[in-house]
C-alpha cells in the first residue's frame, strides 16, 4: 500500500519531473515513489528530488531486469509523458492489476485506458495528476474498482489479441479482390 511506481526511460519526453512534483503535492502520509529506469535525465531528476527534500520518499532505482516483479509490489503506476508511442509500461502495469494515472496525450494512454483501469488527466496538469494520485492512494473502493478493470484493459493489448487482430487484417487483405 502506498507504493507509486514509474518504469520509464529517464528522458525529457517522459516528464518525470511532473510525476515527482505531483507525487509530492499529493502529500499522502507513508506513500513512497520509486522510479525505475535510466537515461540522460537521471542527474536532473536527482537534483530535483534533493531540491524538494524528498529523498526519503522518492527514489531513483535504476534499471530493472524484472519489471513484472517491480509492478507486482505497486499500488499505483504513474506516467506523465509529453507523447507516447506505445505505452508498453502502462500495459504491463494493467496486466499486474495496478491502476494507472497518466496524462491524456496523443497515442497510448487514452487508447490503452479506454476500457478502464486508470485515470487520465489533462496533459501538463500537475495538480490534476496529484489529485488522481491522492484519490487512488486513499480511496480503497476506487482503487479496487480500477485494479479490477486493469486486467480487462490489459487483455485487449495482449500478444494473443495482437496476433488475432493481425490475422483478421491479413485475412481481409488476402480475401479482397486485387485492384489491378
Amino acid at each position: 500500500p502506498g507504493l507509486v511506481i514509474s518504469v520509464s526511460r529517464l528522458a525529457a519526453g517522459k516528464r518525470l519531473d511532473h510525476s515527482i512534483r505531483a507525487f509530492v503535492a499529493a502529500d499522502v502520509p507513508g506513500a513512497v515513489f520509486e522510479i525505475w529506469g535510466d537515461g540522460p535525465e537521471r542527474e536532473r531528476l536527482a537534483a530535483l528530488i534533493a531540491e524538494l527534500g524528498v529523498g526519503d520518499r522518492v527514489h531513483l532505482r535504476g534499471r530493472t531486469a524484472d519489471p513484472a516483479g517491480v509492478l507486482a509490489r505497486a499500488s499505483v503506476f504513474v506516467a506523465s509523458p509529453a507523447f507516447e508511442g506505445q505505452g508498453l509500461s502502462i500495459v504491463e502495469a494493467l496486466a499486474a492489476g495496478v491502476p494507472v494515472v497518466s496524462y491524456d496525450v496523443r497515442f497510448g494512454p487514452g487508447d490503452i485506458l479506454a476500457g478502464g483501469g486508470g485515470v487520465l488527466v489533462a496533459d501538463g496538469d500537475e495538480a490534476a495528476l496529484a489529485e488522481a494520485l491522492r484519490m487512488l492512494l486513499t480511496d480503497e473502493q476506487a482503487h479496487a474498482r480500477l485494479a479490477e478493470q486493469a486486467y480487462g484493459s490489459a487483455r485487449v493489448w495482449s500478444d494473443a489479441a495482437a496476433m488475432s487482430a493481425l490475422a483478421d487484417v491479413m485475412r481481409t487483405a488476402l480475401e479482397s479482390p486485387a485492384r489491378r
